[in-house]
């Protein structure tokens, strides 16, 4: 009788110790780190609004261009 209290509460164990990775993110479809500057890992979406702002159109080099110095900008903080 003991052996089967012991293998239940090791077996409960266990399984329970697995369930850990499971409470950050199941799905993984948790809201990206966002810094202080607005940006996360997949860019900054201000720096787009800020290109075509000043005339830039999307989808040309020069449109590319402005999109990662005003993005390298914001990650420095400058």
């Amino acid at each position: 009788m003991r052996i089967g209290i012991v293998l239940a509460a090791i077996g409960l164990a266990l399984s329970l110790g697995g369930c850990d990775s499971l409470l950050d993110d199941p799905f993984g479809d948790a809201a990206p780190d966002v810094q202080p500057n607005g940006c996360t890992a997949s860019g900054c979406p201000q720096a787009a609004t800020f290109c075509v702002n000043r005339g830039y159109t999307p989808g040309t080099n020069r449109y590319q261009r402005c999109v990662i110095s005003v993005e390298e900008n914001l990650r420095k903080g400058s």
